[in-house]
């Protein structure tokens, strides 16, 4: 009886350490992705073909980057605002579901409008290339 029971927890054992490395290589999938994304939305001056471009940041530091190599790509800055948070109303509930929307939802603080004086030729962007 005590041999099936110790039989049993070393199979939960197992069966929990494989789902918990299933569990973290989904996680770990996962922040390969917004890597990914985060990579892409930063290196956007190298994709939009427009005149104009505006894009938010969450923080001064990725603003100041974004804005360095966008200036490398012919880009100039026209306009940058500082986005205010909305406040909600006071309160214990409010306040639990105010810190849980901001952990979700994670707002642009700042939105930056870039704009360059011509539109990038294939040229420019084949020698980038190399």
């Amino acid at each position: 009886m005590q041999a099936r029971a110790e039989e049993l927890a070393k199979q939960a054992g197992k069966a929990a350490g494989q789902q918990s490395r299933r569990g973290r290589a989904k996680i770990d999938q996962q922040l390969d992705r917004r890597r990914e994304a985060a990579e892409q939305r930063e290196q956007w001056y190298e994709t939009v073909s427009g005149m104009t471009h505006t894009e938010g940041f969450p923080d001064e530091d990725s603003m100041r980057r974004s804005i360095e190599a966008a200036a490398a790509h012919g880009w100039v800055v026209a306009n940058i605002a500082e986005v205010k948070k909305r406040r909600l109303p006071g309160g214990f509930t409010t306040l639990v579901a105010r810190e849980a929307v901001e952990r979700v939802k994670q707002s642009a603080r700042f939105m930056v409008t870039f704009r360059r004086e011509s539109p990038a030729s294939t040229e420019d962007s084949q020698l980038d290339a190399e």
